[in-house]
């Protein structure tokens, strides 16, 4: 009935659900440009180029899970010395106690400490949810200005504007380039899609991090938030066959 995504979730969800067809010439598209492969990831190319940062310096991206609320965050910000201000961003909102930070690793790791808080840093993935995604938002909309078609029946959100919306082809990326360069708050989407009566929530990716959000989102009121495969022990046909359970 109702499609969320979280992150790159909101752009799998689109080819899962047969909103985007092609998914073989948005495979040949992901490994062909350099977007992914050297602007956003590997040498972070645009990254380099906001920052102003010399070419002869060596460069890590470094992104993480940090237990603290986006107000807290976002003031820890505002008060970080140079030369780090201006080098991290809050990317993600995950909980009310909850945020993903991402930036230059020295200075997302001053931020760390200045908040007293230990990061779980996240692997392998793109340096998206920031302000640096500008120096190739024009090529990321067109990557991701794909022909859409969305079955009927199903309603889709918008992580970036945290509400339910009518995919098309300019809107889908417009959505999806707004994510990158913004970030989304994923508390006030889950709130947003409760508001509207959505009260089963089934995780279809691997892991159990979305379901855990939602559960610490929604705590206490009526819903269930199960993952089709929690951990590497429970996937395949255990893993659904425990899913359907839960929802019967």
């Amino acid at each position: 009935q109702a499609v969320i995504g979280y992150s790159l979730g909101e752009t799998t969800a689109l080819v899962a659900t047969g909103a985007w067809s092609a998914r073989e010439a948005i495979y040949d598209d992901l490994i062909q440009r350099p977007l992914f492969s050297r602007e956003l990831a590997g040498e972070h190319l645009a990254a380099r180029r906001y920052l102003k940062w010399p070419k002869d310096k060596p460069f890590r991206w470094l992104m993480g899970v940090l237990p603290r609320s986006a107000d807290a965050i976002k003031k820890a910000l505002e008060i970080l010395p140079e030369p780090h201000r201006g080098r991290v961003f809050l990317l993600l909102t995950n909980t009310p106690g909850e945020g993903v930070i991402g930036g230059e690793e020295a200075a997302v790791r001053a931020l760390s400490q200045s908040l007293g808080a230990v990061l779980c840093a996240l692997d392998g993935v793109a340096a998206v949810h920031n302000p640096t995604v500008a120096e190739v938002a024009s090529e990321y909309e067109r990557f991701h200005t794909r022909l859409t078609t969305p079955p009927e029946g199903l309603r889709y959100y918008s992580a970036a504007w945290a509400k339910s919306y009518e995919p098309t082809r300019e809107s889908v990326a417009r959505s999806l380039t707004d994510q990158a360069l913004y970030g989304n708050d994923f508390p006030k989407l889950i709130e947003q899609a409760y508001s509207d009566g959505v009260r089963f929530f089934v995780e279809v990716g691997p892991g159990a991090g979305a379901s855990r959000m939602i559960g610490n989102i929604l705590n206490g009121r009526p819903h269930l938030a199960s993952s089709l495969a929690p951990n590497a022990h429970d996937e395949g046909w255990l893993g659904l066959h425990r899913l359907l359970v839960e929802l019967w």
